[in-house]
């Protein structure tokens, strides 16, 4: 059994636009990805705790900025959730993750974009922006975007 709670808030001050959360995840933690049998006494919390911002820096451009830290229960820590299922599940420990992006109005509907972030494990963490390419232990995941985007 899983529960989650979270809690938001934004402001707009005019020039910029203002963001925080938490997340409280109750839930099991499992040994290996996939599992479906949970690990007994695995029962406890994470939390996340997330901040951001976007400023208009042109009458077409917007740039933003977030960061994020989570806090894994020692229950969980160098274990997997119970929730997740390969290829997204990877082993659990804390977490500091951040962003930059700019987006350009082309028109209403178009706009290009291009964005940078960081996921920084600690411990035995390899949560990762990328399934793909999931770091080693305690490692960093990057991850470069760019493209168009256009709304129909």
């Amino acid at each position: 059994r899983q529960s989650d709670i979270a809690l938001g808030v934004a402001y707009d001050f005019g020039w910029i636009k203002a963001l925080g959360a938490v997340v409280s995840k109750r839930g099991y933690a499992v040994a290996t990805p996939g599992a479906v049998v949970s690990i007994a006494g695995s029962q406890d919390s994470d939390r996340a705790y997330i901040l951001g911002a976007n400023a208009a820096v042109s009458s077409a451009g917007t740039v933003g900025v977030a960061v994020a830290r989570l806090q894994v229960a020692d229950a969980h820590r160098g274990r997997y959730a119970a929730n997740m299922s390969v290829p997204f599940a990877g082993v659990m420990d804390d977490a500091t993750a951040w962003s930059v992006a700019y987006t350009h109005a082309l028109s209403k509907r178009t706009s290009l974009f291009a964005a940078y972030g960081t996921f920084d494990n600690s411990g035995v963490g390899n949560g990762s922006l990328n399934v793909a390419a999931r770091p080693v232990a305690g490692g960093t995941s990057r991850l470069i975007g760019t493209g168009v985007r256009h709304s129909f």
